[in-house]
């Protein structure tokens, strides 16, 4: 089977988003409110030698399949990695191709970024600062 194929090697990939402060771009911040929308940097584009939050190295390669993949297969978020998956959906996904800014947080050329649509219970929660960050984490398995 596939999956006695698959290796012991294994890339956890593992950060702590970032939720951008748009607050310097009023325009933006006025559609975001209007829309529920949640615009993160969910993963960057480390430095060589830099490490993510759980201490793992990824590769950019890496990084833009794990974008895609979600973009084509997950689609899922829910609160603190438990429970049912919630409605939130990610409206836009992708791999910055240039450095820009996002309100007052700079994004880089290589980052990973979102803007998540909140369901009517997410932006409740988030509206009364029940939580603060978006969290990815997902499992990359190597082939021999």
């Amino acid at each position: 089977s596939r999956i006695d194929a698959i290796s012991q090697k294994s890339s956890l990939l593992k950060c702590s988003a970032t939720i951008a402060d748009i607050s310097g771009d009023p325009v933006l911040m006025e559609k975001a409110k209007k829309l529920g929308l949640l615009y993160t940097v969910v993963y960057p584009n480390f430095k060589d030698g830099e490490v993510d939050t759980q201490g793992e190295v990824t590769t950019p390669d890496l990084l833009r399949e794990a974008c895609h993949d979600f973009a084509l297969h997950g689609q899922g978020y829910n609160y603190h990695h438990k429970g049912a998956l919630t409605k939130d959906r990610a409206v836009e996904n992708y791999i910055a191709p240039t450095d820009f800014s996002l309100g007052k947080t700079e994004v880089h050329a290589g980052d990973w970024v979102q803007c998540i649509k909140l369901c009517p219970e997410t932006r409740k929660r988030f509206e009364a600062d029940e939580f603060g960050g978006v969290s990815v984490e997902g499992d990359k398995v190597f082939l021999d």
